[in-house]
């Protein structure tokens, strides 16, 4: 079942497992809630910090006093014990016909796969996310064309939450009753760091040192900032790698590998046309060489970047 067959339940069940898109998790919470008539105190919800299977059964076979329902979430638990999981397990199979039971798993860790109950998947793709986010703007009296649709999503990296909150900005600047544009997605929504990561890796693969730091400086910062694009610099060489490598894996196989949307697998493989597998691997090893040299303070993250993109462009 799918987010949009979820809002069309009519008769629900006691128990769903949610898997996917955070933003259309919180949704969902909210269509239960308001399909069993509940206020905030006739839902507990769990999280790492105070999840317990036997807590949660508890929760469950609480009687409330205001609605004839409960509503009981477990959000992205990290770990679960295997007898936390038989419990959770023997009481899905009798759960009180008072309660909904909601497992969400925003992280896609299925961690939640031991549940036998209805998976709903949260992700939107296609003409059903642009339908969500054309709605959103509908609400502020707005129209959004269909190239500024695609723009917008290939910026945002699938973040529909980040897609929501881009669609209101932009209404902002936008008169009501006017349509927006894709020039208005250029000038007002900020690519996400993934996608300005891909845009660095296309002027590397086609050796362009100007461009290659002129993105680079773009995104660098403090420290912290910097460790983070070293880290997503370095994770893309790897999976292009892979990719490149395991030519008898599908782009789908490939995203569930990788734990990313295939769009971006589908965005890798065009970029691999311009590295080799020799290429890919020498780049490798010189980020193991770099590394290294980062962890005994022989580099600065600034340094360790700037040497990449010389040495990459030089292959």
């Amino acid at each position: 079942m799918d987010y949009s067959q979820l809002l069309q339940e009519q008769n629900l069940e006691n128990v769903y497992v949610l898997v996917g898109d955070a933003y259309l998790a919180t949704k969902s919470i909210q269509f239960f809630a308001t399909k069993l008539s509940l206020e905030q105190f006739d839902i507990s919800t769990f999280d790492d910090e105070n999840f317990s299977s036997e807590s949660v059964i508890s929760a469950c076979e609480q009687l409330s006093f205001f609605a004839q329902k409960r509503l009981v979430v477990v959000k992205d638990v990290t770990s679960i014990s295997q007898s936390g999981k038989k419990l959770l397990q023997d009481y899905v199979s009798k759960i009180s016909p008072m309660c909904t039971l909601l497992f969400v798993d925003t992280k896609r860790s299925n961690i939640f796969d031991f549940v036998k109950a209805k998976h709903v998947d949260l992700t939107l793709k296609g003409s059903a996310l642009y339908a969500l986010l054309s709605q959103k703007a509908k609400e502020f009296d707005r129209e959004i064309s269909s190239d500024a649709l695609a723009y917008l999503v290939e910026l945002c990296g699938q973040d529909i939450l980040r897609m929501t909150i881009e669609i209101e900005k932009l209404c902002a600047y936008v008169n009501k009753g006017e349509t927006i544009k894709k020039e208005d997605v250029f000038l007002l929504v900020k690519k996400s760091e993934e996608y300005a990561i891909f845009d660095l890796t296309n002027a590397l693969g086609q050796k362009d040192m100007s461009k290659s730091l002129h993105l680079l400086s773009n995104l660098m910062g403090n420290a912290e900032q910097n460790s983070r694009i070293f880290s997503l610099l370095s994770n893309q060489m790897r999976r292009m790698f892979f990719i490149v490598t395991s030519r008898d894996k599908s782009d789908f196989q490939l995203a569930n590998l990788f734990q990313i949307k295939e769009f971006a697998v589908k965005k890798m493989r065009e970029q691999c046309k311009n590295f080799s597998a020799v290429k890919l691997k020498n780049i490798l090893y010189e980020l193991e060489q770099v590394e290294y040299m980062l962890k005994n303070a022989m580099f600065t993250q600034e340094n360790a970047l700037y040497y990449l993109i010389t040495y990459i462009t030089a292959q």
